[in-house]
């Protein structure tokens, strides 16, 4: 489902599609600008710590506007509702501290 959802130029995240490939594909537009003699702009982008930092409802939103449905939407939800994390120190844990981004990992 990736692949329809994702733009052609994205690689991350699409069965069979791999780093080799994009590194490819800069390689070819770079040849085809020499050739032609055309200006080019590479720009390489890696959004540091990006999943640490997406609100959970900003995940549901985009979720239901690629037209997700509803029960799969509340399904995902269910896996973020009420997450907290607690601290221990020195053997003392606290209490919950909500979790209201981040994407699950794994």
């Amino acid at each position: 489902m990736m692949e329809e959802l994702l733009h052609p130029s994205q690689y991350c995240g699409v069965l069979g599609r791999t780093i080799f490939e994009a590194m490819e594909t800069v390689r070819e537009a770079t040849a085809q600008a020499e050739v032609t003699r055309v200006l080019l702009c590479v720009l390489s982008l890696d959004l540091q710590e990006a999943f640490d930092r997406i609100s959970h409802q900003y995940i549901f939103t985009i979720l239901r506007s690629y037209g997700f449905r509803d029960w799969f939407v509340e399904r995902i939800k269910s896996m973020y509702e009420e997450a907290a994390s607690s601290i221990q120190i020195n053997g003392h844990i606290s209490g919950p501290i909500p979790i209201h981004s981040s994407v699950r990992q794994g």
